[in-house]
């Protein structure tokens, strides 16, 4: 739409800013290579997460990394009781999260890999890029995945291990004040 301010017309884009469209992305990290993304339209739920994890993730996994632990976080479909049964079943003593074997430290600052270190860096990357439409938008989340570099995994993978051992000083309390000091003193 043309609107005039003074003598001089501007123009104003009155288009929603916002997509029409929900996309949720899941991806792993193993070693230095990510599994995935594999994308999700509108709201995961547990029957549906649980169903992904049986015929596709786990099938994945176990071709690339057969005898790894499975961490994730205490989202609503993640900890559900058929998804528990699922992964006691496929990690027996094994999976890290909300109710499992090795529980979820509820309070401590982000412990994976893809929540503090992958999402953030690959958001900002697409950001950069054509996002018009939910095809492009995943075509650019696939583009970035395929180019990401390895060595930004390992070092994120350096920097999970100081975060597991501030949270062990601090007995899964909150230490991100701890770990913010100590990435101040890594500069």
């Amino acid at each position: 739409m043309w609107m005039y301010k003074g003598q001089d017309p501007i123009w104003i884009d009155e288009r929603n800013n916002y997509p029409d469209f929900k996309i949720m992305v899941f991806a792993g990290v193993v070693h230095d290579s990510i599994v995935g993304p594999y994308f999700f339209e509108g709201n995961l739920n547990s029957r549906m997460y649980a169903e992904f994890l049986r015929r596709v993730f786990f099938p994945e996994l176990q071709r690339v990394a057969p005898n790894v632990y499975f961490q994730q976080d205490g989202a609503p479909p993640h900890f559900a009781a058929r998804v528990r049964r699922l992964l006691n079943h496929h990690f027996p003593n094994r999976w890290i999260g909300r109710g499992g074997p090795i529980p979820w430290p509820g309070t401590s600052p982000d412990l994976t890999i893809c929540d503090y270190g992958l999402w953030g860096d690959i958001k900002a990357r697409v950001k950069k890029m054509d996002n018009i439409n939910k095809e492009a938008l995943i075509a650019n989340i696939t583009e970035v995945r395929r180019n990401y570099p390895r060595a930004n995994l390992r070092r994120a993978q350096e920097q999970l291990e100081l975060r597991f051992r501030k949270c062990i000083e601090h007995q899964g309390g909150n230490c991100q004040a701890f770990l913010r000091q100590g990435r101040n003193r890594q500069r």
